[in-house]
């Protein structure tokens, strides 16, 4: 971007690494983006988040498995208490290709190892780094 050559202070990357081919290549783009002393706040998929359950991985097969749009739909309504959601985010776990989960110790040290001083766990599965 014209003029930002020097970076942002405030990099927000939300929901987007763990549906990245690669999300650690994806983390050193978005950490790039900052100047130094800049602060980057991610929420990555991690090993508790539902996406890591074994019940998660067997609806987004069956879930692929389904040919008409009535038949999934069907199945997202009949499904989505038991995964812990409503429909609609139920349908954005089932719909993306890559859905990584991403132990908390290697978001620690994508951080740690790419030029940040300070590292926190905010809250679940979302953490903030200063570089």
């Amino acid at each position: 971007l014209p003029n930002f050559e020097d970076g942002f202070d405030l990099v927000i990357c939300w929901g987007v690494l763990h549906h990245t081919h690669n999300p650690l290549e994806g983390f050193k783009l978005v950490a790039s983006a900052l100047r130094e002393g800049g602060v980057l706040f991610i929420q990555v998929y991690n090993d508790r988040a539902k996406a890591g359950f074994h019940y998660t991985q067997s609806f987004r097969s069956q879930f692929h498995d389904l040919k008409s749009r009535e038949e999934k739909l069907k199945f997202l309504r009949q499904t989505h208490v038991a995964a812990g959601t409503d429909v609609f985010d139920h349908l954005d776990g089932m719909l993306t290709f890559y859905n990584w989960v991403v132990h908390e110790e290697t978001v620690r040290n994508w951080f740690l190892s790419n030029g940040f001083t300070d590292y926190w766990k905010v809250w679940n599965y979302k953490y903030l780094g200063r570089k």
